[in-house]
């Protein structure tokens, strides 16, 4: 898949980053970095894991042809709506992306034991202060309530502890964003409830996908029903 070469360049020289930097922080090698902003086709989980270490969205770094996938036309099919979940290093990038994500899904592909219940209870705690769901009815619909800095600081914080002790019990945390066409539901005073109306229109929101996993992959994989690429239509 190729990116837009320049975009990726600016975004990397706006954080003072080298192209080796860019490279240490996401994985890969010089090389592959260079291929990129020039505009050379690179993989999908490469792409994924550079735009997790410059902390945007991978389709943010999409090029216009995005259909050039390595392989045959059958393959770009197939990949349609794929979603790459990269390893979580930095509790700043997962507090934040659940922060700024509409909604979010949380899947847990291990068997807790008692040594290592606490610290997925943990890790839970973070993922589900980080995020708001949309669907919650605020405690006080009048003066809506929002997280302090502090408390998102001390969430990264508790993230940068327990990412590492769930990596030494062979544990892994994934992520990944995706766009898709939602309703944002409204309270209804009347009713006390979130709704959403029937000719209510759509908008584009980012989506996140979070998976506890004990696979050692360098990536995981998955295609969400509700990705963008998955609607042709989205009202």
């Amino acid at each position: 898949m190729t990116v837009d070469g320049q975009k990726l360049r600016n975004l990397r020289q706006n954080k003072g980053m080298s192209q080796e930097k860019l490279g240490l922080l996401s994985n890969l090698n010089k090389r592959t970095i260079q291929r990129a902003e020039n505009g050379a086709p690179v993989a999908l989980e490469s792409i994924a894991f550079i735009a997790d270490a410059l902390e945007v969205k991978p389709e943010d770094l999409r090029g216009r042809q995005l259909e050039l996938f390595e392989g045959a036309g059958s393959d770009i099919k197939a990949r349609s709506g794929e979603v790459i979940l990269v390893p979580v290093t930095r509790g700043s990038r997962l507090v934040n992306t659940l922060r700024s994500a509409f909604m979010a899904e949380f899947a847990y592909e291990v068997e807790a034991t008692k040594d290592t219940l606490t610290l997925m209870e943990r890790i839970i705690a973070v993922f589900h202060g980080a995020w708001k769901n949309p669907w919650e009815p605020p405690t006080d619909w009048r003066y809506p309530e929002e997280p302090s800095d502090a408390a998102m600081l001390r969430l990264q914080a508790e993230a940068n502890e327990v990412i590492p002790s769930l990596a030494d019990n062979g544990m892994r945390v994934f992520m990944g964003t995706y766009s898709s066409y939602q309703q944002t539901p409204y309270y209804n005073v009347d009713e006390g409830l979130m709704l959403v109306s029937r000719n209510q229109p759509k908008n584009l929101v980012t989506m996140a996908l979070i998976i506890v996993s004990d696979s050692s992959a360098g990536h995981l994989s998955r295609f969400p029903a509700d990705h963008e690429d998955a609607e042709e239509i989205p009202f």
